[in-house]
């Protein structure tokens, strides 16, 4: 399964994510932060219990996912938050100190 898409936002104070899984049920979703990178992982599981009939067409994919996000910048992986409405993951992650731009002077 793929998921349907993903967004990365960066505004003045983190990093916002967002990926729409369809389907997904929020305790099969997964969220690493590695170094510099974001790792979501997830299931959609096949509810075979459908009772009356024979599938004819079947275009509901069923599977796990992995998107693997590179940040662009360090992050406080500890202030992460994440949240799930709607088949929509939404993960926000802080920028670390370290991470706000700079100006260098030209001597």
């Amino acid at each position: 399964m793929e998921p349907a898409g993903c967004d990365v936002v960066d505004n003045v104070h983190e990093l916002v994510v967002r990926i729409e899984v369809p389907g997904v049920d929020k305790d099969d979703c997964e969220i690493v932060i590695d170094g510099n990178t974001l790792y979501m992982r997830g299931e959609k599981r096949f509810d075979g219990t459908y009772v009356g009939g024979a599938y004819h067409v079947r275009q509901c994919a069923y599977g796990t996912f992995e998107r693997m996000v590179s940040l662009p910048f360090n992050v406080h992986a500890d202030k992460a938050d994440a949240q799930f409405r709607n088949g929509v993951l939404v993960v926000r992650l802080p920028k670390a100190a370290d991470a706000a731009p700079r100006r260098i002077q030209v001597h």
